[in-house]
């Protein structure tokens, strides 16, 4: 076993420490060497928490605070709107950061979108027509209703920050997609369907109301 492998398999930054003294010093928790590496821990964790936290204050999508963010804003002449919160505020950051570094490429616009809703990119459903098509130069992006409720944008606000997002040349369908889905007649007849589930009317955002999930369509 290496050294590296006994360092690594301690719980304390103390224990990590004893770990790398010669065989012949004792390092026992009630021996002197211990209680002096103990204290020497402590101030490395202090040191070790303080870098951390550097670090995520310099990240737009690990800053904790406002304050860190708006000194993040500076940089691209950003700024939060009074009284817009601190995910809404790192969402709108993330898609200037990403205008300000981008190329204004199809994979720019991709991660852009994934960063502002914090998903992975791949797991993004997005498509562009057929050759052969009338739609040349237009492409869509369909996101979960889960998805968009879970983000602190509005569909409409984060269809707007998309189209900066979008490369020259290209028009975008941004679309979301509900849980309420059709059977077929043939299923229906042939009782293929979770009984628990079913469309019962309309709610007063428009939805199918209990079970039935809800209504894909258009961001805005």
């Amino acid at each position: 076993m290496s050294t590296n492998e006994v360092f690594l398999e301690h719980d304390t930054t103390a224990e990590d420490l004893a770990a790398q003294l010669p065989t012949f010093m004792p390092k026992d928790p009630n021996s002197g060497n211990y209680r002096l590496l103990k204290t020497v821990a402590g101030v490395l964790d202090i040191i070790r928490d303080d870098i951390e936290a550097v670090d995520f204050a310099m990240n737009v999508q690990t800053a904790q605070s406002m304050g860190e963010l708006d000194k993040l804003g500076e940089l691209v002449d950003l700024h939060p709107y009074e009284n817009e919160t601190v995910e809404h505020f790192r969402a709108r950051l993330i898609a200037e950061y990403q205008l300000v570094t981008g190329e204004g490429t199809i994979r720019d616009l991709l991660q852009g979108a994934a960063a502002i809703l914090d998903v992975d990119s791949r797991n993004l459903d997005y498509a562009e027509p057929t050759l052969g098509t009338n739609e040349h130069g237009t492409m869509s992006m369909t996101f979960p209703v889960k998805t968009l409720d879970a983000s602190e944008l509005t569909d409409s606000e984060l269809a707007n920050i998309l189209d900066q997002l979008v490369p020259a040349g290209y028009r975008l369908d941004a679309l979301k997609k509900g849980t309420f889905t059709y059977i077929s007649e043939s299923d229906y007849q042939a009782a293929n369907f979770d009984p628990d589930l079913g469309y019962d009317g309309l709610d007063g955002s428009g939805n199918p109301k209990d079970n039935g999930g809800t209504y894909s369509g258009i961001l805005r």
